[in-house]
């Protein structure tokens, strides 16, 4: 049987998901704003960006949790 923590993080996943298509997004928007300088072209453009997810659990005195990270790392390159 699945501990309630594991449960947490699966009903989680669709955010996680979301949050994977989100940054990437939100970087590939901002490029066509970027700067550039005279005789340079922009060859590559890397962003990285973490997701956490932290599930709790406890009694009036003691608490526990448990989280875990994901990290996210793109590249856009100019083609």
């Amino acid at each position: 049987m699945r501990s309630s923590t594991v449960e947490a993080f699966r009903d989680r996943l669709s955010a996680v998901g979301e949050a994977v298509v989100s940054g990437p997004r939100a970087v590939a928007d901002s490029l066509p704003g970027l700067p550039s300088a005279d005789g340079w072209r922009l060859g590559e453009v890397p962003g990285s960006f973490g997701i956490s997810l932290a599930a709790e659990g406890g009694v009036i005195l003691k608490k526990a949790s448990a989280a875990v990270t994901f990290e996210v790392t793109v590249t856009f390159q100019r083609q």
